[in-house]
């Protein structure tokens, strides 16, 4: 009788486990695509991945702030 107990509850941990690895997998689908969409986004927005901004000085002292575009090196 105890076997057969014991033989009942590692089925319903069996049940579980499967329902548990279930759920897990719909939530990294869901991630993925989140992640995927939000990459894209940036892509299309531009983002600010593809530009440096940098700080110097000009011929007369003034402090400047300047953008480089870097997205055209790697295309």
């Amino acid at each position: 009788m105890a076997q057969r107990e014991q033989h009942e509850r590692v089925k319903r941990m069996d049940r579980l486990a499967d329902k548990l690895l279930g759920h897990k997998a719909v939530v990294m689908a869901i991630l993925v695509v989140i992640a995927m969409a939000s990459g894209l986004a940036m892509a299309n927005l531009g983002g600010g991945a593809g530009g440096v901004s940098f700080e110097h000085t000009d011929g007369s002292g003034r402090r400047c702030l300047e953008r480089k575009d870097i997205r055209r090196l790697f295309a």
